[in-house]
């Protein structure tokens, strides 16, 4: 399962430009990380890096910019992690849908998406930690 299989979402910048401008996104949203290259899974490979949700969008990229290795570790792995492939000379792009397929919640389109992938790939996305 690669981004250009999910429906309804759009690139809309590189994530580390995001996080740079997060007060210029709003409202909830499903979103994907997804680097411009493959990454090997179990199975198969898939340029999706994380898959997420949020009911405030803004909100949520300022809280990346402010992960902390102690009190919010998730947030510190996924910057971390896409700092590292960044330096590797890998693009890691934010694409966002704001309105799901099929009139679904942003949290239901999220949960449908992880599902698809653990089926397709034996494994959740690379900074996906848990449902």
């Amino acid at each position: 399962m690669n981004a250009t299989d999910c429906s309804g979402f759009e690139n809309v910048c590189c994530f580390l430009d995001a996080l740079g401008n997060y007060d210029k996104f709003s409202g909830q949203a499903t979103y994907l990380l997804v680097c411009n290259r493959q990454i090997g899974r179990l199975e198969g490979a898939s340029d999706i890096l994380y898959i997420g949700q949020s009911g405030r969008l803004g909100g949520r990229l300022s809280d990346y910019r402010r992960g902390k290795k102690k009190s919010t570790p998730q947030d510190y792995r996924i910057l971390e992690t896409v700092g590292n492939l960044t330096s590797e000379g890998v693009t890691v792009s934010l694409h966002v849908c704001q309105k799901p397929p099929d009139g679904q919640s942003v949290e239901d389109y999220e949960s449908q998406l992880l599902s698809r992938y653990e089926t397709e790939h034996w494994e959740l996305p690379p900074c996906n930690f848990q449902r």
